[in-house]
């Protein structure tokens, strides 16, 4: 990884973010540590997909380093329909040489399968409620033999989660954001656990190259008790914020077509 562009890259995203407030500290550091995850995996000028990109401010990050980068999200949330915002974006991510496509739900994902190094989903999948299986398979559809699935998903087991519950307080979002959400709900449906992310990347049939926590979202820890924070998940790394998954799709992919065990699970879903 070339540090310089990396940071070249993080500058110009920093000053060119048409949207004031949105960059907060602690997307820098996601920024360097993923853009150093990729740069592990995925050969210079290669072609990324960034699904659920948001307003594209890491795709843009990957750009500036000189990768091939698509990215592609809904601009649903409440902030992007605000007057003017998406055209914003929109020219912040063409100036930024991503190239943007604009999902539809229930709509066939807009390029060509086999076309990628690597797809990513940051922090989207917790924010389904259905089965994610049609969707990440269509997402695996899209990489190469050879390239690597990237997933981010915050963790159900978290150390403020475990704190919480032990407090008698709840693991999900707070409940008057859930109460004074306009519909539909947006927010997260359903957090994740090192073996969740094991079963998945069994059923979808890849090799897991990496799966480990990671700290994405230190902003929201009091800052006098981040010493803490950091003391105590050097010593239990799994009680991290986040989950990140990367596995490689082999040559003639396929993925389950049943469960490992279809029996039984038949007589759990009756």
């Amino acid at each position: 990884m070339n540090k310089e562009r990396l940071e070249s890259a993080i500058t110009r995203t920093r000053e060119t973010f048409p949207v004031p407030g949105y960059i907060k500290p602690d997307f820098i550091g996601h920024w360097r540590y993923m853009s150093a995850l990729v740069a592990r995996h995925v050969p210079a000028g290669g072609r990324i997909m960034d699904f659920g990109s948001g307003p594209g401010d890491f795709a843009a990050v990957l750009a500036g380093q000189g990768y091939d980068v698509s990215a592609g999200d809904d601009l649903l949330d409440p902030w992007h329909l605000q007057p003017g915002v998406r055209d914003k974006l929109y020219k912040f991510m063409a100036d930024s040489n991503v190239k943007f496509s604009l999902l539809e739900h229930d709509k066939p994902l807009p390029w060509l399968d086999g076309s990628f190094d690597l797809v990513m989903a940051h922090h989207v999948f917790e924010h389904i409620g259905e089965s994610p299986k049609p969707l990440l398979e269509a997402l695996c559809r899209q990489i190469k033999e050879g390239g690597h699935l990237l997933i981010t998903v915050p963790s159900a087991v978290n150390i403020r989660k475990r704190l919480d519950m032990l407090r008698g307080k709840t693991n999900h979002p707070p409940y008057d954001q859930f109460y004074w959400m306009p519909s539909p709900w947006r927010g997260h449906r359903r957090e994740y656990s090192r073996a969740d992310l094991e079963q998945a990347s069994q059923y979808l049939n890849l090799e897991v190259v990496e799966l480990h926590a990671y700290t994405c979202m230190l902003h929201r820890v009091p800052a006098k008790l981040r010493w803490l924070y950091k003391l105590v998940v050097k010593v239990f790394p799994d009680w991290q914020d986040s989950w990140v998954l990367l596995a490689r799709k082999p040559k003639n992919w396929q993925p389950l077509a049943v469960p490992p065990d279809a029996h039984t699970l038949k007589a759990q879903m009756r």
